[in-house]
């Protein structure tokens, strides 16, 4: 979802974090966290979420029709 860097920073380690901590500049970690908002807010409304949801069920729906026709076969 998120892009590791520039997005969020994965930590490891308690040293990972550590290190985060000590050598990312409050001004980048408030950039990665603004980043990481964004992406949230513009891909994860309700308005993807339905889409996703209508994507899921027409790739279900597919399936079944395929799974559907090899039986009669």
């Amino acid at each position: 979802i998120f892009e590791p860097g520039s997005e969020i920073l994965i930590s490891r380690s308690a040293g990972d974090t550590i290190k985060y901590l000590e050598d990312v500049s409050e001004e980048e970690r408030r950039s990665i966290g603004a980043a990481a908002r964004n992406k949230v807010m513009t891909k994860h409304t309700a308005a993807h979420r339905a889409q996703e949801l209508e994507n899921y069920y027409h790739d279900a729906a597919a399936r079944h029709l395929k799974e559907a026709a090899i039986i009669r076969e």
